[in-house]
């Protein structure tokens, strides 16, 4: 941040002061010591065929790229993967998959339940534990995709029923069938990276400190907080994308 000020002074100086600059992260970070920690090998050593495409029952493809505290598995069997991952490695904070049209949230204490009625509303129900702490105060209650966001936004874990909810809908475009958070001081991805970079936290998490991210602008107040999908209206009210690329297969 501090290399990028200097950078933005610059062009402010060369543009006697006829720009505007906004700043903004794609997310959060924890800023401690990271661990690499090995998850294909955790499935291989429960029986699962790690490989690059699924041919047949057991395999099982892991979606990673860098260093990250978030990765998905494509499997016909989610269930069962949830199972080995939760049970090899300690590491892990949450484990999610669907069930018919529920979405299911998993710990190494239990299972709970995200769950949409024909209003379009949200309930979280803890199962055998309530992963996602949400308590009494907001556990079985339907609510809005707005009132989940305004009363978790400075949870644990914020917004996380309508993000794991559209994680698996409409939020990812190669959907995962199992989506994974790894604790704090940990990571999963291409174990070579870590060969030449010291992580200290990654992209990915479900938890606060990694989904947190900052936004600042020269256009003006900004209020908060915002969805990331909310981000661009605010700081250019209207502003729509211009397409520079054709069909997207």
């Amino acid at each position: 941040l501090d290399d990028l000020e200097k950078f933005i002074v610059q062009v402010l100086y060369e543009r006697r002061g006829a720009v505007k600059v906004s700043v903004l992260s794609d997310h959060g970070h924890n800023l401690v010591d990271t661990t690499w920690i090995d998850v294909e090998q955790t499935l291989a050593d429960a029986g699962f065929r790690v490989t690059d495409k699924l041919r047949r029952p057991g395999d099982v493809f892991v979606e990673m790229d860098g260093l990250l505290t978030w990765f998905g598995v494509h499997t016909e069997q989610p269930e069962a993967v949830a199972d080995a991952l939760l049970a090899g490695r300690p590491e892990l904070e949450t484990v999610s998959y669907v069930v018919g049209r529920d979405v299911v949230v998993r710990n190494h204490e239990g299972a709970a339940v995200v769950s949409m009625d024909d209003q379009r509303r949200l309930t979280y129900r803890p199962d055998t534990a309530d992963v996602l702490g949400y308590g009494d105060e907001l556990s079985n209650q339907p609510m809005s995709r707005d009132e989940w966001f305004a009363r978790t936004a400075d949870h644990e874990f914020p917004d996380a029923p309508a993000r794991l909810w559209d994680g698996f809908r409409r939020g990812t475009l190669n959907v995962p069938q199992v989506m994974v958070s790894v604790r704090d001081g940990y990571c999963a991805g291409i174990e070579w990276f870590q060969w030449f970079v010291t992580p200290r936290s990654t992209h990915g998490g479900l938890n606060q400190v990694n989904s947190a991210a900052f936004v600042m602008s020269m256009r003006g107040p900004i209020d908060g907080p915002l969805r990331s999908a909310e981000v661009m209206n605010a700081i250019q009210p209207g502003f729509i994308p211009p397409i520079v690329s054709g069909d997207r297969r």
